[in-house]
């Protein structure tokens, strides 16, 4: 799977027979184009540091959620895991199960990862679950930071969110827009052979590219879903999104200080430390996954050079959505925090702090020993 000696041998291969009078050159033609495989081996290694790094997280996330979760933030032990849980499938999803390489200027990309074993007519799966799961990743922050305004809110509301109606009603919103999000890139999807002619147009030595992966592309002019999903990101990135971000924000914030005299000070610090932690969240891949993307469509539309490497690397930035998400939960809710410090310097520390007060006490008591008149 090393694309640039394919891609390289392939040049060779048709500048030989092209001065060998053997094939004749098409006007159309660009055989000089690598289309920036070198970064692909930096990249591809990365994905992997970033995923085995992600699962160490997780687990201690996993570890401190479940056992290290004061009384006072019981319930929310589960939205908490829930964000979790989605921020994991996401990075494996896009370490593991996708692993996607751009071949831009042309609109497709190639799987080396275990979607590519599915076979080419299912190449579109990996894009259809990797694009769906940054989306749960991002409703299931959502869904905590409902959970926080309504517990602050009077308990005939928490009780109808944990009822059978309310849960269906949450459920809807953390899987319903990724479900539409994977449908509609289906759809979207073109043919491989679509794809192989059209791209052969302009760049033949594509050929082993095409006859040894696993290839996805999408192409307004065969297949016009993609501009619905393009219209609909932009309203979503462009204003759904941000709108929603503020007024949960807003929303809490004003909710916490209408029952700060009702709760004790330590309670109140504590909502007030997860409701900044959420807001920290879920503006997070705004920063990480959706400008990227609009940055990287921006470079593709005025046919920036090395637009692969930026787009592998907003792939990137994704990935390491998650690696941040975890610290983010680690270091900045205070009993969790707590926690981690315990588990790294806890037993080590105190026990040689212990040894050194029963040294320090042994000598003092020796001095004093020492100092008192003989009888």
């Amino acid at each position: 799977m090393n694309y640039q000696n394919q891609i390289t041998a392939e040049i060779a291969r048709l500048k030989s027979e092209i001065a060998g009078g053997n094939i004749t050159k098409s006007d159309s033609w660009d055989i000089e184009y690598t289309f920036d495989t070198f970064f692909i081996r930096y990249y591809l290694l990365a994905l992997t540091v970033n995923g085995v790094v992600s699962c160490v997280l997780h687990v201690i996330v996993w570890y401190v959620i479940m056992f290290k979760t004061p009384k006072e933030m019981h319930d929310y032990r589960i939205y908490l895991f829930n964000i979790s849980i989605c921020s994991f499938f996401h990075d494996v999803v896009i370490s593991i199960f996708w692993r996607p390489v751009s071949l831009f200027p042309n609109t497709i990309c190639t799987n080396t990862g275990l979607v590519q074993y599915f076979g080419s007519d299912y190449a579109h799966f990996g894009v259809a679950v990797g694009m769906p799961a940054m989306s749960l990743n991002i409703m299931s922050i959502l869904i905590g930071i409902i959970y926080r305004i309504v517990s602050l809110m009077d308990q005939q509301y928490l009780k109808f969110l944990h009822s059978k109606y309310g849960l269906l009603i949450m459920g809807v919103i953390q899987f319903g827009p990724p479900v539409l999000l994977g449908g509609v890139l289906m759809l979207a999807g073109v043919p491989v052979e679509a794809l192989r002619e059209k791209a052969f147009v302009k760049y033949p030595q594509l050929v082993p590219i095409f006859e040894s992966e696993s290839v996805f592309g999408y192409d307004a002019e065969l297949n016009a879903w993609i501009n619905v999903i393009c219209v609909l990101g932009i309203i979503c990135i462009m204003v759904i999104i941000p709108t929603t971000e503020i007024l949960c924000f807003l929303i809490s914030s004003r909710q916490l200080k209408a029952v700060r005299q009702h709760i004790s000070a330590h309670t109140y610090q504590l909502n007030r430390n997860l409701i900044v932690v959420l807001f920290i969240q879920v503006t997070l891949p705004n920063v990480m996954i959706l400008a990227p993307a609009v940055i990287v469509v921006i470079l593709i539309w005025q046919e920036v050079p090395y637009t692969n490497i930026m787009l592998e690397a907003c792939f990137l930035s994704c990935s390491f959505h998650s690696v941040i998400d975890n610290l983010i939960m680690l270091f900045a809710i205070t009993p969790y925090r707590r926690s981690l410090k315990h588990m790294i310097f806890g037993k080590t520390f105190n026990s040689n702090f212990d040894e050194s007060v029963r040294n320090n006490s042994k000598l003092h008591m020796s001095k004093r020993m020492s100092l008192m008149p003989k009888i």
